[in-house]
């Protein structure tokens, strides 16, 4: 992406006049919803899931079958997970299928990432020996893990090699505390748009946030020099992160194929919108043969901020009503569909905001469950330091 310099000692800082987005209301509405989040995080229940919508490139499985061990499963468990797509993926030459997204992307797949995601919380002696709970459990044979931080920005990462390809996992948000600050970082500092000089078209300029950067840029350089360390320098290369984290996680992929690695699959869980319209064109222009999934749930507020105008989203979004046993809908690739994360407005992000004063029923905590065991945020590093907000 031509555009677009990240790291490498590339410094940017937001253009004088920049313009404010104009649904800034609704960032000042958030900051008010966190205002009453923190006061009342102790209270509330969880709640309901919300109504079934028509699946795109998968259909549910049973509740139960989830529960129960593959080899006991009856065949209502397999039945209904067949993909419906699956005879015309088969017609298409391997390079078609990682274009067209209802082929390349896998639930399966998306799942290793989601603790491979979680993984990124733990510190550094759990993850150096691959012994950080459920989200070391469930990927098994990393090798190689290497952490890269920088505290004063918040900012975490690690690597590693797996059997077929090298990660690289970004840490989001560790705590309630945490979380409710890193809202607080998408309202203040990710607001400002940073101008990137060589992408410009019209007068138009790829913009991103800010905070995004800064954070971003804390870390590029260890990420480089440890990923060579390890012999990833020209291995295939995937990338995740939650929350925070996802929006790193591309900036990562824009800087990282600048240098030369070999991206390949990579999954994002409740990325929130992480620069302009110009930004998300050249983007998913530069990767348009890169499987990029940006993997959304109806409940979680963190994918509606910050709102639209001029901020958009990026990459090919899947998004979850709810539960895995609804399916997922693969959206129409333009960041923003109607169909999908698209169609919620500004009041009910206020309410989503207020119902994640409950963690356990904060949709941002809950990707790819009953699928997954455990909240994206919680407690599971054998070997890390106790006292987080979930058991």
């Amino acid at each position: 992406l031509k555009c677009c310099y990240f790291g490498s000692g590339h410094k940017f800082v937001a253009r004088p006049g920049a313009r404010a987005p104009p649904n800034s209301s609704l960032m000042a509405l958030s900051v008010v919803t966190l205002g009453v989040a923190v006061v009342l995080s102790g209270a509330g229940a969880a709640a309901e899931e919300p109504a079934v919508v028509p699946v795109v490139a998968a259909v549910g499985v049973p509740f139960w079958c989830h529960f129960v061990p593959e080899r006991f499963q009856m065949s209502a468990c397999h039945d209904h997970a067949r993909d419906p797509h699956a005879a015309l993926c088969a017609r298409l030459t391997e390079h078609e299928r990682a274009r067209t997204p209802v082929c390349a992307f896998s639930e399966r797949e998306a799942l290793d990432f989601a603790y491979l995601s979680s993984a990124a919380l733990c510190g550094s002696a759990a993850l150096e020996s691959w012994d950080c709970g459920p989200s070391c459990d469930n990927v098994p044979g990393m090798e190689s893990v290497r952490r890269i931080d920088d505290h004063s920005m918040d900012a975490h990462a690690f690597v590693g090699r797996l059997p077929d390809r090298c990660i690289l996992s970004f840490r989001g948000a560790d705590g309630f505390d945490s979380w409710v600050h890193t809202l607080r970082s998408l309202d203040l500092r990710s607001l400002d748009l940073v101008e990137f000089p060589l992408c410009s078209k019209e007068g138009s300029f790829c913009e991103v946030g800010a905070g995004f950067l800064e954070s971003y840029n804390a870390l590029s350089m260890g990420i480089k020099k440890s990923l060579r360390e390890i012999g990833c320098g020209k291995a295939p290369l995937s990338v995740t992160g939650h929350g925070m984290g996802a929006a790193l996680a591309t900036l990562a992929i824009v800087d990282l194929s600048r240098e030369h690695f070999n991206m390949t699959t990579s999954y994002t869980f409740g990325q929130p919108r992480v620069g302009n319209e110009e930004f998300a064109s050249a983007f998913n222009r530069a990767f348009a043969d890169l499987p990029f999934f940006r993997i959304t749930r109806a409940d979680d507020p963190v994918v509606y901020l910050p709102p639209r105008g001029p901020f958009h989203h990026i990459g090919t979004e899947v998004y979850y009503r709810g539960a895995t046993t609804r399916g997922h809908r693969i959206c129409d690739g333009s960041g923003e569909d109607p169909s999908c994360a698209g169609q919620v407005d500004d009041g009910e992000v206020a309410a989503l905001l207020l119902q994640c004063v409950v963690p356990q029923a904060c949709g941002h905590m809950r990707y790819l469950q009953p699928a997954r065991h455990g909240a994206m945020i919680s407690q599971e590093c054998r070997a890390a330091a106790r006292g987080k907000f979930l058991p």
